[in-house]
C-alpha cells in the first residue's frame, strides 16, 4: 500500500513544477538579465522594449526590484541600471567568500612585488566577474574595476577558464560563439592547457599584454584566474616572464591556502 502511494505520488509532483512557475518571477529575471547586458542605464520604455513587453507588465517589478536595491534609479533622469546589489550577494555565497580571502593577501603580495594591478575573474556560464583586485603601487597604473563582468572569450581571464574547465562545460560555453571563430578558440584552449597560462597582448587596450594564470582547488577542480594586465613603465622592472613566475608561485598557495 505505502508503495502504491508512493509511485502515485511522484506524476503529481512533476506535474506541481509546471503549476507553481511564477509570471512575475519570469519577469523580473528578465529584467535583470536585460540590464546586465546594457553598457547605461536605461528607461522603463527602453526595458520594456527590449523584452517586448508592454511598460504595465514591467513597471511594477521594476519598482519591486529597486525597493529590493537589485536596480538603481538615476533621479536626474528617471532611468535604471543594476545595482551591486547582486554581486554583493553572490561575494556573500561560501565558495566565493572562502576563494577571495585566500586570494587577498596573495594578491597584495603580487602587486607590491611586481608593481602591476591584479585581479581575480570567476565564470558563470558564458560571463565572467571580476571578485577582487589590487592595484599597482606606482602612481601609472591599469586596472579593472571589482565587480565588471565581460564576455568569457573576450579576457585572458576567461580563456584560461575555459581551457581548464571539463569538456561538457567547455562545449556549452562554445554554443554561444559563431562556428567560424570556434576552431581558432579551441587552438587557443590547447596552448594554454600546453604552458599552463596565457599571455598575450590585450585586443582591446593598446601597450598592454595579458598574463594570466588559472587557479585551481586541491581537487584540480578550475575556481578562477588570476590575472595581471601587464603595463610597461620604467619603474615596473621585472619582464613579463618575471611577474608570470611570481603568479603561478601566487595561484599555488592559494590551491593549498582553501584547504
Amino acid at each position: 500500500m505505502n508503495q502504491a502511494r508512493s509511485t502515485e505520488a511522484k506524476p503529481r509532483k512533476a506535474g506541481a513544477r509546471a503549476e507553481y512557475s511564477s509570471p512575475a518571477v519570469d519577469k523580473a529575471v528578465d529584467i535583470i538579465e536585460f540590464l546586465a547586458s546594457q553598457g547605461e542605464s536605461v528607461s522603463i520604455t527602453a526595458i520594456a522594449d527590449g523584452l517586448e513587453r508592454s511598460v504595465g507588465e514591467i513597471y511594477r517589478i521594476v519598482l519591486a526590484l529597486e525597493q529590493r536595491r537589485v536596480v538603481s534609479r538615476d533621479e536626474s533622469n528617471d532611468r535604471f541600471r543594476l545595482s551591486l546589489r547582486l554581486f554583493e550577494l553572490a561575494n556573500r555565497f561560501p565558495p566565493v567568500e572562502r576563494l577571495v580571502q585566500v586570494a587577498r593577501v596573495e594578491m597584495d603580495a603580487l602587486a607590491r612585488r611586481a608593481r602591476q594591478s591584479c585581479h581575480l575573474a570567476v565564470a558563470e556560464v558564458r560571463e565572467i566577474t571580476v571578485v577582487a583586485t589590487r592595484e599597482s603601487p606606482l602612481p601609472m597604473r591599469y586596472s579593472v574595476r571589482m565587480g565588471s563582468s565581460f564576455d568569457m572569450f573576450e579576457t585572458s581571464s576567461g580563456v584560461v577558464i575555459a581551457a581548464f574547465s571539463s569538456e561538457v562545460e567547455r562545449q556549452q560555453r562554445l554554443k554561444f560563439v559563431k562556428p567560424a571563430a570556434r576552431a581558432a578558440l579551441e587552438e587557443r584552449f590547447e596552448r594554454v592547457r600546453a604552458q599552463g597560462y596565457e599571455m598575450r597582448e590585450s585586443l582591446t587596450v593598446s601597450g598592454l599584454s595579458n598574463i594570466s594564470v588559472p587557479v585551481h582547488s586541491q581537487q584540480g577542480k578550475i575556481l578562477a584566474a588570476l590575472t595581471v594586465p601587464y603595463l610597461e613603465q620604467t619603474k615596473a622592472t621585472l619582464e613579463p616572464e618575471g611577474v608570470l613566475a611570481l603568479q603561478i608561485a601566487a595561484s599555488a598557495r592559494m590551491t593549498k591556502g582553501l584547504g
